[in-house]
Parts: structure tokens; C-alpha cells; sequence
């Protein structure tokens, strides 16, 4: 199956995350979403990595390509989202929940939704049935934790990436 890996990144850390993730599939391929994506639909499985910003904030350049978003089709796409536990731990990734909206809105099926138990945060907006809709990475203040993250995540989503 093949992989497209989309990233928005400010200051990156999300484009780090996304190649550690990138890494360690197969053939899968990334993309800055600044260059556009009119690519999309050319992978079988779709991975959107972003950061949030200020309270809340979907990344600028995300912002910039969520109306353009095509139509899914009932296409998998799974979500990573990077954000600071510690001085935003009220809208711990809260931009998830706008890409995630969006993406359901053009017939994504998001998968890959993970247990908060683990996390140390206040509040997030990307919370659905006591469960993260994306991947949470705080890379800034629990580096030691991101790949081992990144590798139970692949665990969840194994059987869109073979």
C-alpha cells in the first residue's frame, strides 16, 4: 500500500517528527504541504502531521490548503499532531480537530486514534470517546517518548501500511 506522509511545519519540529515517522515506513513518501497537494490522491494511505498554534491554531501553512482538501472516498488517513503539554496544556492539539473535521467532511476514514492514558495535559479539543483523533507528539518537552509513540502508533496502523 502505498504511503504519502503530509506535513505543515513553523519552526521544524513537526517536518522532524513526520521524517522519524517517514523512517520507519517502507516506501512511504513526504510531503511539505507549503508545495501543495495536488498529490493526494495518489496514495492509498494518508498520514497529516501538524503543530498547533496559539490557542488552538491549525499551522499556517495547513491553513493555507484545508479548503482544497480532495475528496476521500472512504480513503484512510490517520493524523499526528504536534503541540507543548506544557504551556498549552488547555488546547493540548486542538488544531487535530479542525483537520479532523474537515477531513471527515470529505469522506476520510480517520484511523489510528490512540488512549490518552500516558499524556499529561488539561484539555483537548481532539478528544473523541476518551480517545486522541491524532497522534499527540510533544517533541519539545518529551522527546524520549517520541519514537516509542511513533512505534506503538505503527502497531494501530500496520494493516494500511502493508
Amino acid at each position: 500500500m502505498s504511503v504519502g506522509i503530509f506535513y505543515g511545519t513553523t519552526t521544524g519540529v513537526t517536518e522532524e517528527v513526520a521524517q522519524i515517522l517517514c523512517d520507519k515506513i517502507d516506501g512511504a513518501q513526504m510531503f511539505d504541504v507549503a508545495n501543495g497537494i495536488d498529490n493526494m490522491n495518489d496514495f492509498d494511505f494518508l498520514i497529516f502531521c501538524s503543530s498547533t498554534w496559539g490557542l488552538g491554531d491549525l499551522q499556517d501553512d495547513w491553513m493555507a490548503v484545508i479548503d482544497d482538501l480532495p475528496k476521500f472516498n472512504g480513503k484512510p488517513v490517520a493524523l499526528l499532531g504536534t503541540g507543548d503539554c506544557v504551556a498549552f496544556a488547555d488546547t493540548f492539539i486542538d488544531a487535530m480537530r479542525l483537520l479532523y473535521d474537515k477531513c471527515k467532511k470529505n469522506g476520510a476514514n480517520i484511523v489510528g486514534m490512540v488512549p490518552t492514558d500516558g499524556y499529561d495535559f488539561v484539555a483537548s479539543l481532539a478528544i473523541i470517546d476518551n480517545k486522541f483523533i491524532a497522534l499527540p507528539i510533544d517533541h519539545m518537552n518529551e522527546a524520549e517518548k517520541t519514537e516509542e509513540r511513533i512505534d506503538n502508533w505503527l502497531e494501530i496502523l500496520n494493516k494500511y501500511i502493508h
